[in-house]
């Protein structure tokens, strides 16, 4: 149990990267990081974009109708 702990430990320090971009309109605006907080509160006021993301698959969602300034910033976030 405990090699099993040691190598996904990066999984449990990363989870709220990982949160922010399987599921942005859940997560809280305090785990995210600063720098893209102001975004993040967007993205959640935009009704027609949650109604979007909860009826497109998460691919197809970002690809038609994320910000490109948030999919960057998404993807270069260190994990």
């Amino acid at each position: 149990m405990e090699q099993f702990d040691t190598r996904f430990q990066g999984f449990k320090k990363n989870t709220a990267s990982f949160n922010l971009y399987s599921c942005p309109f859940f997560i809280s605006i305090n785990d995210v990081p600063e720098d893209m907080q102001m975004e993040c509160v967007d993205l959640q006021c935009a009704s027609d974009l949650k109604d979007k993301f909860n009826n497109f698959s998460l691919l197809d969602f970002y690809k038609k109708y994320a910000s490109q300034k948030l999919i960057l910033e998404i993807t270069n976030m260190p994990f």
